[in-house]
Order: C-alpha cells, then structure tokens, then sequence
C-alpha cells in the first residue's frame, strides 16, 4: 500500500467498499483507520463487475474501490475489470499507483528513461534476444526469474548485470544486484 499515489489513497479512504485479491485486501486493511469499509475478496474481473452492478443498484451512494496488483497500463487487471465494468455501463476511473519499475530503479539507484520494458508474466519471452537488444532490459518476470536467469547463461549472457526485486514495497522486499550467473 506504500506503494498509493496521493490521490489513489484519497480515493481508498472514500470509498465504502474494497475489492481485491486475498494478499491485496490484507495489506490495504492497515491502511484504513476505521472499520467501517467493507472488503470483497475478489479478483476476477466478470465477477467484480456483477458484484458492483448489484450492489449499487441496492446502494446508488456507495463507492468502490477495486485494487489490482501490478501497474496499471503494464500487463496489469486494470484492462480487464475496466472492461467489465464499462460492459455493465458503470463508470471507471483508474488510478495509478507507483510502477514497479519506477520504485525497482529509484530503490537500485538506476535511472530507467532508457529501458526497454517486457513482461515474461504468463508469456514466452526470449530473454536473451530481449537483453541483445537494448542495454537496459526491464522484466517482468512473475515469479520465474531463476529460469530467465538461466537462459541468459545458457545463451552467452551471464556476465550481464542483473538487479532483480521481489516483494516491492512489501516487508519482506528484496533487492539484489549481480551477475545472470
């Protein structure tokens, strides 16, 4: 949640009901001083929408709030439950928070206005070809950066510097810097 933007997190405290996945609802709970909100746990996007569909027609005051992991215009849910919502006739506004890109490279020191931006989430990539590329390759890996890893050393590219973040903005987070091999 460190993670909000000033006006996502005026949108958050307004809101009446939280939509989001299981580990999303659990770090935004702390967010909220009061306890009057009410978290859905709920991630997909046709469910989400047939929810605040039939909940605002019962309470037309209500606000809503869904919150979506990853960044919003970056290989992220927001399209989906845009969509989903704009298919219902309900309104959408999406607010950003701050990219995973943007916090990796201030966290690492690294300035990103020349990087090229992927994503091995749920994707082929061809890492290697991706690297030859451009110098500075930003992935976004979805929990298989060990394997990516591996194909830049199988391919020649060991020696390549590497930062790799996990759990970005979280307690757990962690940051390192080093070589693919």
């Amino acid at each position: 949640a460190s993670e909000m933007t000033g006006g996502t997190r005026r949108a958050f405290l307004s809101a009446d009901i939280i939509i989001g996945a299981g580990r999303i609802l659990e770090d935004l709970r702390g967010e909220a001083k009061e306890t009057e909100k009410i978290y859905v746990k709920e991630y997909r996007a046709g469910r989400i929408a047939e929810y605040i569909a039939n909940d605002s027609e019962q309470y037309p005051q209500r606000r809503y709030f869904i919150a979506v992991s990853g960044d919003s215009g970056f290989f992220s849910g927001a399209a989906g439950v845009r969509q989903a919502l704009e298919d219902k006739g309900l309104p959408v506004t999406i607010l950003p928070g701050i990219s995973s890109l943007s916090y990796l490279c201030a966290r690492a020191g690294v300035s990103w206005q020349d990087a090229v931006c992927v994503s091995a989430h749920g994707r082929e990539l061809s890492i290697a070809s991706e690297v030859r590329r451009s110098r500075k390759t930003f992935v976004l890996t979805g929990g298989n950066a060990d394997a990516l890893l591996k194909r830049l050393t199988e391919f020649g590219l060991g020696e390549v510097r590497v930062i790799a973040g996990e759990n970005l903005a979280c307690e757990n987070e962690h940051i390192t810097e080093g070589s693919a091999f």
